[in-house]
């Protein structure tokens, strides 16, 4: 056979197998429809205007929706970050932003959901009559080719190579930047402070810059505050004018290529080399040091509270004055010294081992204690409201003073403990009310002197040889069930 007899057939072939080499997966599309939940899947050319979708908040982070048909669609507040949209048509589709729901499930305008297309890729996309009103713009390239750093707020730039772009006066609060390269980046009068009300249900969103790359990058009159810049490399930066109010500086290279430790608060460093770092008076409260290598490490007078330090190398480190408060050691125990005046509200302490530890002055509200051993606890003006204290053993505890009010105390032992003065009365908030249950608690030989019980249930409790001095129990509930009547 000639090969030119070949030709027609070949050219058959490839008409007919050339839609299923370059067309959408079915099972994409599928995914799509069902579940709006399709990061990183392939669409091209899907007519997803014929199927009537409605991708309103759908996930097509990293999809390749090249030469896709979502012309008239609702893609408000739809996710495109890193999409491939190239030749996308988009006319009279609706990307603009929609309102969210707050905690209590009702619309609030304030929460404001945007289409995200940062670092999305639109090159020759058709956006005739397409509504854009506050989408994401950021990094990002138009049908023109050319990248636009428009409406960059709360927008994700994570990993993104910023080498080289024109960010000065941009607005990024609220963005995720986090490994990003930005070196040598004009960065002069940018906004990479907090977006206040400007995350998920309205909660404050840091602009997130850790373990970025901003060595030598202009950051002359930048808003920094409260951002993020754990691990951050600003070596050779130009921080004059910046404002770094209350940025989250941990384990950063600062300008003079120096580590920095000045804020490190629930902070991510395990496995983290610190040995021979000074971190005198440095505060780690609720930090991860897993694993971390502190040998010779200066932790003198350090805030540890909340910290796991569970296989941490502590070998020859400088350890005086620290605050180990509810802090797991390298062995894996929980450790409690020096907690005075610390807060562990709604912290899980049940049968937590706190025999004679001094929490004066602590922050104990809502904290879980029950079955706790506190007995011979200084707990004196410690914020013990609405915590639960059942079956919890005060025994000779000193809660002079303290916040009880709404606390639960059923069968708590309080055998001569300390209450001068404490308040266990009612706990009231916009939402309910609480009484300080004391149901069945044993308060033998306790000092109630000028405590405030108003209408706190003591039914069922052993008050023999009790204090009751000046002890308010106006409409409390005593051991015999019957209310105190307070009327004159």
């Amino acid at each position: 056979m000639k090969f030119y007899k070949l030709i027609p057939f070949i050219v058959f072939i490839s008409i007919v197998l050339a839609p299923q080499v370059f067309a959408f997966k079915h099972e994409d599309l599928e995914k799509i429809m069902s579940t709006l939940r399709c990061p990183k899947c392939d669409l091209s050319s899907a007519d997803l205007k014929k199927k009537g979708a409605d991708l309103s908040q759908a996930d097509l982070r990293g999809a390749n929706l090249s030469e896709a048909n979502l012309s008239k669609l609702k893609l408000n507040g739809a996710d495109f970050t890193k999409a491939n949209l190239k030749g996308t048509d988009l006319s009279q589709a609706d990307l603009s932003a929609m309102l969210g729901y707050n905690e209590y499930g009702e619309i609030d305008d304030k929460i404001k959901i945007r289409t995200d297309l940062s670092q999305a890729n639109l090159t020759g996309a058709n956006l005739n009559g397409a509504n854009l009103d506050d989408a994401i713009l950021c990094h990002t390239i138009m049908p023109d080719g050319n990248r636009v750093y428009s409406n960059c707020l709360n927008s994700n730039l994570n990993k993104a190579n910023l080498t080289g772009a024109k960010l000065n006066g941009v607005d990024l609060r609220g963005s995720n930047l986090s490994m990003a390269n930005l070196q040598g980046v004009d960065l002069s009068g940018a906004n990479l402070s907090t977006y206040e009300s400007g995350g998920v249900e309205g909660k404050d969103a840091p602009t997130d810059l850790s373990q970025v790359n901003l060595s030598d990058s202009n950051l002359n009159k930048a808003n920094l505050k409260g951002a993020n810049l754990i691990k951050a490399n600003l070596k050779g930066a130009n921080l004059s004018g910046a404002n770094l109010d209350g940025a989250v500086i941990c384990h950063t290279i600062m300008p003079n290529g120096k580590r920095a430790y000045i804020n490190c608060r629930n902070v991510n460093l395990s496995g983290e080399d610190l040995s021979k770092v000074n971190l005198d008076n440095a505060n780690f409260t609720g930090s991860d040091l897993r694993n971390a290598n502190l040998n010779n490490t200066n932790l003198n007078g350090a805030n540890l509270t909340k910290a796991n330090l569970k296989g941490a190398n502590l070998g020859e480190a400088t350890i005086g004055d620290n605050i180990l408060c509810h802090t797991t050691m390298p062995n894996g125990k929980r450790a409690y010294i020096n907690c005075r005046n610390v807060n562990l509200s709604r912290e899980n302490l049940i049968k937590a081992k706190l025999t004679g530890v001094d929490l004066s002055g602590a922050n104990l509200e809502s904290a879980n204690l029950k079955g706790a051993d506190l007995s011979q606890a200084n707990l004196s003006e410690a914020n013990l409201s609405r915590a639960y204290l059942n079956k919890a053993n005060l025994n000779n505890a000193n809660l002079s003073k303290a916040n009880l009010k709404g606390a639960e105390m059923t069968k708590a032992n309080l055998k001569g403990a300390n209450l001068l003065g404490a308040n266990l009365g009612m706990s009231s908030s916009e939402h309910d009310v609480a009484m300080t249950d004391l149901s069945g608690a044993n308060l033998e030989s306790a000092n109630l002197k000028g405590a405030d019980l108003s209408s706190a249930n003591l039914k069922g409790a052993n008050l023999i040889g009790a204090n009751l001095d000046d002890a308010n129990l106006c409409y409390a509930k005593m051991p015999d069930g019957k209310e105190k009547d307070c009327r004159k």
